[in-house]
């Protein structure tokens, strides 16, 4: 009746190292609790050398372009760090956030947050095509 609990192997697609997943603590961890799945940690920052948000906008637009595990971005009163074990432009984030920015599940208000989610839909909603986005990032930035 009772089913004993395994634990799962698999490859992580970036260290290409096997991991093993416990199944109970996977039923019962929400998952963006779930360690082996967070891809992301969004941190509370100040906004460095007084840049506007449109400059912040275009460095995490050119910052996403590159990312890669362990990559940082830089948004509008936030940063974005990417996990050592997480594909870059992976396009699902399982982000932690910083109790900073949002204490509980409740308090989601944040203008750090909905800045950083208004920037996020902004550079996920860009062309396909990259040198229409490098000319649209030159025009915006004025270089």
């Amino acid at each position: 009746m009772f089913e004993k609990h395994r634990e799962v192997q698999r490859e992580n697609g970036v260290t290409k190292q096997d991991e093993t997943i416990g199944q109970k603590r996977a039923n019962i961890t929400a998952l963006g609790h779930f360690e082996p799945y967070k891809t992301h940690t969004l941190r509370h920052t100040q906004n460095p050398d007084s840049k506007t948000g449109l400059e912040l906008y275009v460095e995490a637009s050119q910052s996403w372009e590159n990312d890669k595990p362990g990559s940082v971005i830089r948004f509008d009163g936030s940063v974005l760090e990417r996990t050592p074990n997480s594909v870059g432009r992976n396009p699902y984030l399982v982000i932690r956030v910083d109790k900073a920015l949002i204490r509980d599940h409740n308090h989601i208000d944040d203008p750090k947050v909905t800045s950083f989610i208004r920037q996020l839909i902004l550079i996920a909603s860009q062309s396909r095509n990259p040198e229409q986005r490098k000319e649209l990032r030159s025009r915006t930035s004025g270089k």
